[in-house]
């Protein structure tokens, strides 16, 4: 009985994940991510999508140092569209992330998923 209880939660965890879709592009004005703040719950998983040009998403250290890679986080490696890069979401803490090419970070291209 307890082992069906457990199952039936699992089960149940795993249904209600959600997908948050994270878009990478360089616009003509901008380098960003689109959105550039999100929220995920614990189990959903959050989808980097290349639309345009080369980029990288790497997880950053925090707010104050969100172009410093965050040690054992993520890392994409250089993309090209068409592509995804796929993170699951494991807690409710910030995950800081952004674009590891010369430039690009400190000209913005920085987000958040579940914002402090």
């Amino acid at each position: 009985m307890l082992s069906n209880i457990l199952n039936l939660s699992a089960f149940a965890a795993l249904a209600a994940a959600a997908t948050v879709n994270i878009n990478v592009s360089s616009s003509s004005s901008s380098l960003s991510f689109s959105p550039n703040s999100a929220t995920a719950n614990p189990g959903d998983s959050v989808v980097f999508t290349w639309e345009d040009s080369a980029h990288t998403v790497v997880r950053g250290q925090g707010a104050s140092a969100a172009c410093q890679p965050f040690q054992g986080g993520f890392y994409s490696g250089g993309q090209s569209p068409p592509t995804t890069f796929t993170i699951n979401v494991t807690d409710t803490n910030p995950i800081w992330f952004y674009c590891s090419l010369p430039g690009h970070c400190q000209a913005g291209m920085v987000g958040v998923i579940n914002p402090p």
